[in-house]
Formats: structure tokens, sequence, C-alpha cells
């Protein structure tokens, strides 16, 4: 696992690809993760509740969740990760895993170019990383809600 200091702008994204030695321990960090698989297969584990991790899926694991992954043994997970201090009263509610919602390529749209605005660091990067962000918490958090203008979950 890929150890994570937010920076001050309090967002950091990571994309992993796991091998099959892949192992990690649980977890709970001070800042909210959404986790995007790519291809692969696997759980996050949380309390001894396994939850299904497939391509696709968008899963939001809010800040103080003890949890881990655990991959499938034969389809080891690729995935796009975003760590954010979440500062919005209304952001996301609790876990929440969305199985390959039809907004899933919007989310991975966001992903590239948050990887894209983090690894240039380009003036106002910081800025962006955290609108892109907030986007993302955003359309997490409409989902959460079940608002009618969120494409179905």
């Amino acid at each position: 696992p890929v150890p994570v200091r937010l920076p001050a702008a309090g967002v950091f994204v990571l994309e992993s690809h796991h091998d099959r030695a892949f192992r990690m321990a649980p977890t709970a960090e001070a800042f909210a993760k959404v986790l995007h698989p790519t291809a692969g297969a696997g759980w996050v584990v949380r309390g001894g509740r396994r939850t299904p991790l497939a391509r696709g899926d968008v899963v939001y694991v809010p800040p103080g969740e003890t949890h881990h992954l655990e991959d499938d043994g034969a389809r080891p997970l690729s995935l796009y990760v975003l760590c954010a201090r979440d500062p919005a009263s209304d952001g996301p509610r609790g876990f929440r895993r969305f199985p390959a919602p039809l907004w899933a390529a919007e989310v991975r749209q966001l992903f590239r170019h948050l990887l894209h605005e983090q690894t240039l660091g380009r003036a106002g990067h910081e800025l962006i990383l955290r609108g892109l962000a907030w986007q993302l918490l955003g359309l997490v958090r409409r989902a959460q809600a079940g608002d009618p203008a969120a494409p179905a979950a």
C-alpha cells in the first residue's frame, strides 16, 4: 500500500496496481477516500464485513472508518484512489458502494484529470485539485441522497 500524506491542499490521488502478493493492514485515516477499480476484483473489509469491489464501482470510505482491501487471488485489483479532507458540511455520509454506476465514466474522467494536475504541479494546481475532488465528492453525495437529477446508481 502507498503511504498517504495529504499536502496542504488536502487532496492526494493515486493509481495502484496490485500484484498477487498485495496485503493491506486494517487502517483508519483522518481523510475520506473514494475508490474506483479499473481492473480486477476484491473486497473492502470493514469490521468483518466484506463488500465486493469490481471494475467500474465507486466506493466511498468516510474518515475514521477502519478498513482494508483484499484482492481476488486470480484477479488483483487496479484502482484509482482519491484521498481528501472533505470540507463540505453536505459531503458524503457513511460508507457506500455504488456497483458500476452509469456515472462511472465521469468519475474515471475526474480521476484522470486529478492525476494529470497532481503530476504536473503547475501554478494553480492545488486549487484545481480541490475543485475536482469536491466535484467527485459531490457526485457521491448526490447519488447517496438519491437526487433525481443524479445519474442512476
